[in-house]
């Protein structure tokens, strides 16, 4: 059995983590959350990710610093969560039908 795409999510809002979260689930993605930019980097020490949504601004470690600190150890597609909540809130119709 192949192995599910993994994402981990990065942000300090809890809420906009579970949406994103369960939008995730609902692609066909494994994901993971980290609160903060310093979390999310011990997280891609350790583990491998395929994609990784990351909020700019978040206490300990912002996203800009995260990103580059990132990207000294792995080359992962990283997407803005502010681009990816624009995108799920155009997709809402279709999410709402999953979501409950």
């Amino acid at each position: 059995m192949a192995r599910l795409p993994r994402l981990l999510i990065v942000d300090d809002d809890s809420r906009i983590r579970d949406v994103i979260h369960e939008y995730a689930e609902v692609a066909g993605y494994e994901a993971e959350e980290a609160a903060d930019g310093l979390e999310a980097l011990n997280l891609c020490k350790n583990k491998d990710y395929d994609v990784i949504v990351m909020d700019l601004m978040m206490p300990k470690m912002d996203g800009f610093w995260a990103v580059k600190e990132i990207r000294k150890l792995k080359n992962i597609p990283i997407f803005l969560s502010s681009f990816l909540i624009f995108l799920i809130c155009i997709d809402y119709r279709n999410f709402s039908n999953f979501a409950g």
